[in-house]
């Protein structure tokens, strides 16, 4: 439908229309996001949690009038406060993590978002407001530490089967697990779907747990040092769930804060990617034999980093200010 189409539909039909988009895309969490109590109620797989005000204004804003949208999102807001994109988990499979440049991809993501989150860091904010931006900021520093984890871990896990054998054998949810005879077959058939659904659902903040997951599984170890990280993860969980409330006090973010906790991310991401990217299955060259271009250095990050800091800005179409 052309946007003429819905700007000539009277306030009932936009409101109808708006409304089935808006369920096509977007779902009660209940219906598919993992619900943790000790860590503060859902765990957003997808990005979440959206506003039916923002997305709604964002996606027909220029097209029908401020009052219908805002009925519309107070209808649905009604009804669920915080949504969940739509995601169809039975259509989804390993393929998404099967080939070598499903492993070096993970890495350019990360680096996109940290250049992102960089760029962002140096945009003039007004002092009244700078607190909530650089909390903000702050958190998806956390975001994406989680999400490097999670998707170069299950990359190399399902694409291998000596990594899968390892991480059932290794990890405690399936030592404990208990079979009868007769369920050994149809168990066997589903592990590797039993062992990504586990890997989906995990909280990949718990850096205690993925650590041991690193090493046990894939012979990759952390940096030593993960005490500003394990702090952080704190901080993030109280400026989510806690209006900024940590220990009785309220965090005040600052921009060196934000800086300083990127300088650790990149630390302990880029320890870790350089051994990912030589994990020696079928699909990547061991390091030894591995050709000059195939071979990834801090160095080499460094250079790619300062270019996508200079081109964020402009094929993100940033604000200068806000």
């Amino acid at each position: 439908m052309l946007k003429e189409d819905l700007v000539e539909m009277d306030a009932a039909q936009q409101v109808k229309f708006m409304r089935r988009w808006f369920l096509d895309n977007f779902e009660d969490p209940a219906n598919s996001m993992p619900y943790i109590s000790s860590e503060g109620g859902y765990i957003w797989l997808d990005g979440g949690p959206y506003d039916a005000h923002e997305e709604l204004h964002a996606k027909f804003g220029d097209c029908v009038a401020e009052g219908v949208i805002e009925s519309l999102a107070n209808e649905l807001s009604d009804e669920v406060l915080d949504w969940a994109a739509q995601v169809d988990w039975a259509d989804e499979s390993s393929d998404r993590y099967s080939d070598y440049d499903g492993i070096t991809q993970h890495f350019d993501e990360y680096d996109r978002a940290m250049a992102t989150n960089r760029e962002m860091l140096n945009l003039e904010v007004p002092e009244a407001n700078r607190h909530a931006f650089y909390g903000m900021l702050f958190v998806n520093l956390i975001t994406i530490i989680e999400t490097y984890l999670s998707d170069a871990f299950i990359s190399s896990v399902v694409n291998d089967e000596r990594f899968m054998r390892r991480f059932i054998a290794t990890t405690p949810e399936f030592k404990k697990r208990k079979i009868t005879l007769s369920e050994v077959y149809d168990s066997v058939d589903k592990m590797s779907e039993t062992a990504l659904k586990y890997l989906e659902d995990f909280v990949w903040h718990r850096l205690a747990a993925v650590r041991n997951m690193y090493s046990e599984t894939l012979d990759v170890t952390f940096p030593d040092q993960l005490g500003p990280i394990h702090r952080a993860i704190r901080v993030r969980h109280a400026l989510v769930h806690r209006n900024g409330k940590f220990k009785g006090q309220s965090v005040k973010i600052t921009k060196k804060e934000v800086n300083e906790l990127a300088d650790d991310v990149d630390g302990v991401i880029g320890a870790v990617a350089d051994q990912v990217m030589l994990l020696d299955n079928e699909n990547i060259f061991p390091y030894d034999n591995a050709p000059s271009d195939q071979k990834r250095t801090g160095q080499d990050r460094n250079n790619r980093r300062q270019g996508l800091c200079r081109s964020s800005l402009e094929s993100l179409r940033l604000p200068e200010s806000i």
